[in-house]
């Protein structure tokens, strides 16, 4: 169960789409975002140097470091 809104990241830039995870620069820090848990709303691709929006649950953006 989410117990708080989704985050919504902005300016996020894939750095690495090879593996299982999409390895992103968000607000200077680079994580490994798994893209089953990205929520509706998200505009990356799994594409190297591709910027776009990333949504994530509140849940994930604190295992990420991000909130």
């Amino acid at each position: 169960m989410m117990d708080g809104p989704d985050r919504e990241f902005s300016n996020v830039e894939v750095l690495d789409a090879s593996g299982l995870v999409l390895r992103c620069l968000i607000d200077g820090k680079t994580v490994g975002v798994p893209p089953l848990r990205m929520l509706p709303g998200t505009t990356i691709i799994k594409r190297t140097g591709y910027r776009g929006t990333l949504v994530l649950d509140c849940e994930m953006a604190r295992e990420l470091g991000l909130s």
